[in-house]
């Protein structure tokens, strides 16, 4: 039996005997899946060790597809399924809008009064905005809304391996609020990195 884990997302729930769940985590995470600590209507596969409790009565509830430490260990020595994922290539061109060169600076107007600055130093892609540099994911692996929009959410996705977007919330969707001496009503835009 060969479980396919690439873009499905993913939770580890229960105690595991042959490998802490972080460990188990960062391995599916490199055969391509998107792992998560909680069991939503969005997850696609639970795998459960001993012992397992709400997680999996809620993934059960779900409909969500379930297998034993038993099936993921025998998953994460699959020789077979490293290859198929070695082998698909990590973004396809037609996915780039734009693409920054090895070497290259392209600056972006963002909310601060200075120009972002995108960079590309042999394939790591960084932004000086917030958003990027306050991440704790590799700085391979880090994006955010400046480099999807230059690049495409398409491209920047495939490039991290979660969904990046370029999208943020208009002005006129901010909550109002209130200050009391005042009695003045303002909107305060949401910050997006």
């Amino acid at each position: 039996m060969s479980i396919d884990v690439n873009g499905k997302n993913v939770v580890l729930t229960g105690a595991l005997t042959t490998m802490t769940r972080a460990q188990a985590g960062d391995q599916l995470e490199a055969l391509g899946a998107i792992v998560s600590g909680a069991v939503t209507k969005k997850t696609d596969i639970l795998f459960a060790g001993a012992r397992a409790g709400m997680k999996l009565e809620k993934a059960e509830e779900l409909g969500v597809t379930i297998y034993s430490e038993t099936e993921l260990a025998a998953l994460l020595s699959d020789e077979s399924a490293i290859a198929r994922v070695a082998a698909k290539p990590v973004q396809a061109s037609a996915d780039v809008m734009q693409e920054i060169a090895d070497g290259e600076k392209v600056l972006v107007q963002g909310s601060a009064a200075k120009p972002y600055e995108l960079t590309n130093v042999g394939g790591v892609y960084s932004c000086s905005c917030p958003a990027w540099r306050n991440q704790s994911a590799p700085i391979d692996l880090r994006s955010c809304k400046h480099l999807a929009k230059i690049r495409g959410s398409a491209a920047e996705t495939a490039r991290v391996g979660r969904k990046v977007s370029s999208v943020t919330a208009s002005k006129s969707s901010a909550p109002k609020y209130c200050w009391p001496k005042s009695g003045k009503s303002i909107s305060i835009p949401p910050v997006f990195g």
